[in-house]
């Protein structure tokens, strides 16, 4: 068995796993407090669930129960910038930090982690705030660029860089993290093609690359990775995360990955918009999620760190906001949020290839997938909103 914790808009669910079968079983009682949920992280010895709360505007910390997985309220502290749509967190082994991007207020927020894992309040002045906008993409409703909106925060396995990615800049941004000052300092600034709108990255697990999934023009860029010099280095390759003929624009005629009508992210000028980003553990398939035609996308993987297209698949729901990969490398669950639902895949490790293993459970608005294995003790991994 394996647990996992399964994050809605305002709540977390608790379930537990079949690595046979595939079977989830909810084993407690939704957790609500401070409306806690919508994206999670977990410390680095896998004690301490630490989560984006909505009432507070800020963070929310919880302890976990070894045995049971059940979750106890330890504290929650607002933050400088508020809408926050990502969290991440880092130790240096003695003191820790955790980190939100916040999407709503445009920049990102550092909170100090106490020693029995609960959240400081926010010291001021340690919040970066990212400015204006890029206003390339700008529907006849509504601008998706009008300002900053920095969507994710994803720690590399040495725990000193921190990549930001910023929807409404077109912009990565790579931190340097000081832990024990609590503080981030601007390290090096990636451009992404205008109007991209960067939204999630992952790591390949030998670091010499990192993969960003951008939202508005559905791709996938592929960069260099280093933990010296720049850190993010040149972009050696742009994949599109949808098929070839497919219309973006089109909302009389663009089909979902299962030959229906596309289910759009609502959006004039879109009828799909990507999400999640994740690659297998041992480095062989990279995949992505589209909200529209509403499938997982995945890739091949070369030596050379370069993508190749491998094929779809349907996510039996609408919206897959995002997915996760077992540590096994073995399965893959993906969270619909239109469809309030988590669908279990079963991974085939030697081709990637996906197939539904019969298990889907209701979740409200799902929209983020954490693991709590031996397996996932050390660096977190992570998952999406917004």
């Amino acid at each position: 068995m394996s647990r996992l914790y399964i994050a809605g808009k305002t709540a977390i669910h608790i379930f537990s796993m079949d690595l046979d079968t595939g079977a989830l079983t909810e084993v407690a009682d939704p957790v609500e407090q401070d409306t806690a949920g919508s994206f999670m992280a977990l410390s680095a010895d896998g004690n301490i669930l630490y989560s984006i709360a909505k009432s507070s505007k800020g963070a929310a910390a919880f302890s976990i129960d070894k045995t049971s997985g059940h979750l106890s309220f330890i504290n929650s502290v607002s933050c400088d910038l508020s809408g926050g749509a990502h969290i991440a967190t880092t130790s240096d082994g003695s003191v820790g930090v955790v980190l939100t991007a916040a999407y709503g207020a445009g920049g990102v927020n550092v909170v100090k982690i106490r020693s029995d894992g609960g959240l400081q309040e926010v010291e001021p002045g340690t919040c970066k705030q990212h400015g204006a906008g890029s206003n390339v993409y700008q529907p006849a409703k509504g601008n998706e660029q009008e300002q900053a909106h920095p969507h994710s925060c994803f720690i590399d396995s040495s725990g000193k860089w921190a990549l930001v990615s910023d929807l409404g800049q077109d912009k990565v941004y790579v931190y340097a993290i000081d832990v024990a000052a609590g503080k981030l300092t601007e390290h090096h600034v990636v451009n992404t093609a205008p109007g991209a709108g960067p939204r999630h990255m992952c790591f390949h697990p030998t670091n010499k690359w990192v993969y960003g999934i951008n939202e508005l023009d559905n791709t996938i860029n592929v960069y260099e990775f280093s933990s010296s010099g720049t850190v993010v280095g040149k972009t050696l390759q742009t994949i599109s995360t949808l098929p070839d003929g497919y219309n973006n624009r089109d909302h009389s005629n663009a089909k979902n990955a299962n030959g229906e009508p596309a289910s759009g992210p609502n959006r004039p000028e879109q009828t799909n918009a990507t999400a999640d980003i994740h690659i297998t553990p041992d480095g062989r398939f990279v995949y992505g999620s589209n909200r529209g035609h509403d499938s997982i996308v995945y890739y091949a993987v070369g030596s050379d760190g370069l993508l190749k297209l491998e094929n779809f698949t349907f996510v039996r729901g609408e919206h897959p906001r995002a997915f996760s990969i077992h540590p096994s490398g073995k399965w893959l669950l993906v969270a619909n949020q239109d469809s309030n639902n988590v669908v279990v895949f079963k991974l085939d490790p030697s081709s990637g290839a996906l197939t539904f293993s019969g298990t889907e459970v209701k979740v409200k608005s799902a929209r983020c997938i954490k693991w709590h294995t031996e397996e996932s003790s050390g660096q977190c991994s992570l998952c999406s909103i917004i």
